[in-house]
């Protein structure tokens, strides 16, 4: 009765992986609506003798891919901990030993 332990392991790991792709790219979004905020109001950084030294933001591919991965990354870890326990505990086990209380 019940799913097996594969099916418990992927539940766990898909919503990981669902949590690190939603993280992932609202982080993306929000970093780049604040580059073009923080490039449309300007940032310049003023020295000792009226120097200005002024910062654009570049993103690449590769920032945008790392910026992907290792939410992901960190997100699917972080849920096969808890999947490993969860695919190895006995339902009946659980219930009685209260395993499942939040």
């Amino acid at each position: 009765f019940g799913a097996r332990d594969r099916t418990v392991l992927n539940i766990f790991l898909y919503q990981g992986a669902f949590i690190g792709i939603a993280s992932g790219f609202l982080g993306i979004a929000l970093a780049i609506l604040v580059m073009r905020l923080v490039s449309w109001y300007g940032l310049s950084i003023g020295f000792v003798g009226g120097t200005q030294l002024r910062m654009d933001f570049v993103v690449t591919d590769l920032t945008i891919l790392v910026s992907l991965a290792l939410p992901i990354g960190v997100s699917m870890f972080a849920a096969s901990i808890p999947a490993k326990r969860a695919a190895r505990l006995s339902p009946v086990e659980a219930l009685r030993t209260g395993e499942l209380a939040l």
